[in-house]
Parts: C-alpha cells; structure tokens; sequence
C-alpha cells in the first residue's frame, strides 16, 4: 500500500492494497463520477422543463441507473435529433461504466489470489465470486467515466443552448465568482 498516511491516521479494517497511482485513479474515479450525477441531473431538469426544487423531488435518492433510464423515457422532450442523440450517446457511454464503477465504489478490496495463484489487489463484491474489478483496471475505468462525463457535458450544453461544453474547465461555485 503506498504510505500516505502518518502514524496518527485511524488504521481501518483492511489494509487498502493500492499504490499511490492507484489511490489517485481512486481520487479521479470519485470526483468525476459526481460531475456525471451533477449533469444527469441538469439534463432531467433541463428536459422537464422543472426547476432544482421540483427535480430534486423526482429524482431524490434516486441511483444513476434509474436516472438514466429516465433520461431515455424522456428523450422526445429533447428539441431535435441532434439532442437526442447527444442524450442516446450520453446515457450509453454512462451504463457501459456503471457496474464497473459500483463494485469500485461500493465492493470490498482486498487481495486476490484466483489466478495461477497470483495475488492481485482486486475488489470483491460478492463472496466467493471472481472480481468484477482488479486495481489494473482503474486505468481503463477513470478513462471510460472521463470520456462519459465529456460526452453528458455536451448533451446538456446541446440540450440546455449552451455555446460550447464546459470540457476541461474548473467548475466554480460559491457565493461570488472567483477573485471578487
């Protein structure tokens, strides 16, 4: 595990077996996953025709999946097939990393020795079921959740008449913008 923590830090259950590149894709993982929840939701808003209020009383507590099925069942909302395809494209790229990103953030790492004996570190999400993840694979999985978050920021940008998606830009908020 790599040591970025100090002897004062509260030593969990497990040892966490990632090395530091690991812990960032962790990191990464994590922090786009909730701009994609921040933009799924823009997009019901946005679709619906509804303010914050009313969408956080359709979608309270509600997961990513069903979010996304919503999306779909609201696609004729959209104003043209450009929307449309944007959301359709949106929406597939986001499923296509949901189970991989749910064992990552919900299931249980540890070290896993299936393989030729082999121990790799590899996450568990059902006991005595083989790994629907392994720590080489976070690579692929922030690339596929970045290229999925670019691909929400357009349909809502398409959607909602923006001029351009927001893709790389620091996202602020706050009481006043920065440096006021």
């Amino acid at each position: 595990m790599a040591d970025v923590a100090g002897d004062d830090w509260p030593v969990p259950a497990f040892k966490v077996p990632f090395d530091e590149e690991q812990l960032v894709l962790m990191g990464l993982i994590a922090a786009v996953w909730g701009q994609i929840d921040f933009y799924i939701n823009q997009l019901i808003q946005s679709l619906h025709g509804i303010d914050h209020r009313q969408r956080r009383l359709l979608v309270k507590d509600t997961t990513i999946g069903p979010k996304l099925d919503l999306l779909l069942k609201s696609i004729d909302r959209a104003v043209d097939d450009r929307a449309r395809d944007a959301i359709r494209e949106a929406v597939g790229a986001t499923k296509r990393t949901v189970e991989r990103r749910n064992a990552c953030a919900h299931g249980i790492w540890g070290i896993w020795t299936g393989e030729n004996d082999q121990p790799v570190p590899a996450v568990m999400t059902k006991p005595g079921i083989v790994p629907v993840l392994k720590a080489d694979d976070l690579r692929q999985l922030y690339f596929d959740i970045a290229n999925a978050s670019a691909l929400v920021d357009e349909a809502f940008c398409i959607v909602s008449n923006f001029a351009e998606p927001m893709r790389g830009r620091t996202f602020f908020f706050g009481p006043r913008p920065p440096g006021a």
